[in-house]
């Protein structure tokens, strides 16, 4: 009966170890080494199990919390694409939140991104109306120079016509 307990528990922990999907430790100066390797092996045969593997493997390298430069977007790109090409991957959990995690993230960032282009549009539109009533003002000096200069020239036109007149006397 012994025998039987240690089997099933044998038999347990290797299915477990099996849905784990753990990848090896890696230092936090190697993630980007380690990631173009995972990019060239996903490259090389696109359509290979090891491909699909490497995408896995990328979409945790890109989001772990040792990852000096995470980059949440490709880790989504990543896991979409294993789990797309990946038989059984649809129905684990684990994948299957990890997915809705990160794309929540990227809502987030897209979210924060629009609010951020929306405050920088709106400071935009402050600028445009002070420099439109900076232009206005210009606007408004250029005609007010342009009728002094016309006041200049009939001035100067009669102030010749007098001159012409006072010579001929």
């Amino acid at each position: 009966m012994r025998t039987g307990i240690v089997w099933a528990v044998v038999a347990l922990l290797a299915g477990c170890a099996q849905t784990q999907r753990s990848i090896d430790p890696i230092g936090s100066d190697q993630y980007s080494t380690e990631i173009a390797r995972l990019v060239a092996v996903a490259m090389q045969n696109p359509d290979s199990s090891a491909a699909w593997l490497a995408h896995y493997q990328l979409a945790q390298r890109y989001m772990s919390h040792k990852n000096p430069r995470r980059n949440y977007k490709k880790a989504l790109e990543n896991l979409e694409l294993y789990i797309e090409h990946t038989p059984g991957a649809a129905n684990d959990d684990d994948l299957q939140n990890w997915l809705a995690v990160l794309k929540e993230v990227q809502l987030l960032t897209d979210n924060k991104r629009i609010a951020q282009l929306n405050a920088e549009l709106w400071d935009s539109g402050q600028e445009n109306l002070a420099l439109e009533d900076a232009n206005s003002e210009l606007i408004q000096l250029n005609a007010d120079l342009n009728q002094k200069v016309e006041m200049l020239k009939t001035l100067d036109h009669t102030v010749e016509e007098k001159r012409k007149t006072y010579n001929t006397e």
